[in-house]
């Protein structure tokens, strides 16, 4: 259990080092984010309001994630399969985000 979390502080350095990760996206990972403003009101009504607090707080993160709320409550049905899966690790992400985030 330590050595594994030896190695992911580990890796984490070296790529927050490279440039490769940003401390900002470490920290909310980490943490979820803190944020004194609040959230707008929360649209769509299956989604848990930390999550929709902790998407609102990720919008608000960096260049990399502007616009990720805006595009969720825009269309929620995109990712309803996302939040109803059993794996939704293994769940396609809508566009524009899987070509954002994965390329």
């Amino acid at each position: 259990k330590d050595k594994l979390l030896f190695a992911f502080t580990l890796s984490c350095t070296i790529y927050t080092y490279k440039s490769e990760m940003d401390p900002a996206e470490l920290r909310f990972l980490l943490t979820g984010g803190v944020s004194i403003a609040q959230s707008p009101e929360k649209t769509v009504p299956w989604h848990l309001q930390k999550l929709w607090d902790e998407m609102f707080r990720l919008s608000g993160l960096n260049n990399t994630f502007t616009g990720l709320l805006d595009d969720f409550k825009s269309g929620p049905d995109n990712w309803k399969h996302i939040y109803d899966s059993a794996e939704p690790h293994k769940e396609e992400i809508p566009e524009p985000w899987a070509n954002k985030l994965f390329h």
